[in-house]
């Protein structure tokens, strides 16, 4: 097995890197359209959409492989 990478803590201990714990992905879109119409120079009708969608995908991330390398992780 190789990956592990040995560092120190934030007590300054030391200790071995695994991988990450959750690692996100963010994807996050929006679209906003204004109309607005004239009736006459005192009355304006106007007329707001918006649509607003995001994605997040959280995995973990293993740095351990086997001889093959193929990533390590818990319970496999």
């Amino acid at each position: 097995m190789t990956g592990a990478v040995l560092d120190k803590n934030n007590a300054n201990s030391p200790w071995y890197i695994l991988g990450t714990g959750t690692q996100y992905h963010s994807v996050q879109d929006h679209l906003k359209v204004k109309l607005a119409y004239e009736i006459n120079p005192t009355v304006r009708a106007t007329y707001t959409l918006g649509i607003w969608q995001a994605q997040t995908d959280g995995r973990s991330e293993s740095d351990l492989r086997d001889a093959s390398g193929k990533a390590i992780y818990s319970g496999n």
